[in-house]
């Protein structure tokens, strides 16, 4: 099958003060046509940010050319 969505290799960080903020680190998520998936976890793992790159609400952290995020529409 095809993957309506592909994150690949995901890293983001947020600026954190004088450091950063790991907020995803190196995550792979696949989703198929006509698949369903849940995303749980506790409060501060990554949930919403997921999503946000998912739905391209916010970018790939610079330089990282090892990252892809594709959302493939029909």
């Amino acid at each position: 099958m095809n993957p309506v969505l592909n994150l690949v290799n995901v890293t983001l960080e947020y600026p954190d003060g004088e450091s950063t903020l790991k907020a995803l680190d190196s995550v792979h998520l696949r989703v198929d046509a006509g698949e369903f998936f849940s995303l749980v976890g506790p409060s501060g793992s990554g949930k919403s940010s997921l999503l946000a790159v998912a739905a391209t609400l916010v970018g790939q952290v610079p330089d990282s050319s090892s990252s892809t995020a594709k959302i493939q529409q029909d």
